[in-house]
């Protein structure tokens, strides 16, 4: 039986997620991780030597980005700010993490697509839903809910994007909001 390895695949990954957080993507090299992990270059030229280690590194760095945004006070009022407020943070604190995830070309040429793992989060990042009633038909897209026709009526103008959509009429959509809030009105149901 051979001996077991000593430096793994996942030595080799925090290894090179701690480069990148420390000094940048640029400095990520078999001779730096082999420096890191204080070992020769053979073992981190044998797992290290494929595009699907940095995928591995990026993900990492990815896991700790969201772990970090989602880190929220237990008394936070709006957590959307507060994640808002984490994302501006982490720019500043995480500088070298935040550069490999969004602003380098370390997998330029590569799609979103073969960044992701499972079918699922292929097919939700595509667009394309997961069962049929998951995504609103276009028509349904295209009709100017109750709230939004209360909004234009009580500001007394014309919605400004009715003349780019083909068939909407603004003066049928009035007509027939005001039929509907008379049938309920005589249901007696209030708006």
């Amino acid at each position: 039986m051979p001996p077991k390895a000593k430096i793994t695949k996942e030595l080799i990954v925090d290894a090179a997620f701690e480069i990148v957080r420390k000094v940048g993507a640029d400095k990520m090299t078999a001779r730096s991780i082999s420096e890191q992990l204080n070992c020769s270059m053979q073992p981190v030229l044998y797992y290290f030597s494929s595009v699907e280690e940095k995928k591995a590194v990026y993900q990492k760095a990815d896991e700790w980005h969201t772990i970090y945004l989602m880190n929220l006070e237990p008394t936070c009022d709006n957590p959307i700010l507060a994640i808002g407020m984490n994302y501006i943070k982490f720019a500043i604190e995480e500088r070298n993490l935040f550069r490999f995830l969004f602003q380098s070309n370390e997998f330029s040429g590569v799609g979103m697509l073969e960044l992701l793992e499972t079918e699922e989060e292929t097919k939700l990042v595509s667009g394309q839903p997961f069962n049929d009633t998951d995504q609103d038909t276009y028509e349904a897209l295209m009709t100017m809910e109750d709230k939004e026709i209360k909004f234009w009526l009580s500001v007394d103008k014309e919605p400004t994007y009715i003349e780019y959509i083909d068939g909407m009429d603004w003066e049928e959509i009035k007509k027939e909001y005001i039929q509907r809030q008379e049938n309920l009105k005589q249901e007696g149901i209030k708006e």
